[in-house]
């Protein structure tokens, strides 16, 4: 399994996972959750503008990179 993965609940709030590393090994662990089933992903963090420019810029390439192989 790519990454390091912590989980976290917040009183009243939805439990939460998260995903640390870089965008190969986050791309894998996306990996890992595909193949038990997962089809949506919610990906965030801080900061705000800066991150998600940077997952789209790494991380979403490495993914579509991988969607086309399966195609």
């Amino acid at each position: 399994m790519g990454g390091r993965r912590g989980q976290g609940r917040r009183d009243g709030g939805a439990a939460t996972t998260w995903l640390v590393g870089s965008a190969a090994d986050v791309a894998a662990s996306l990996r890992d959750y595909q193949a038990l089933g997962v089809t949506h992903f919610i990906l965030s963090d801080t900061p705000y503008l800066p991150e998600p420019v940077r997952q789209g810029d790494r991380l979403l390439p490495l993914l579509r990179h991988d969607s086309r192989q399966k195609a």
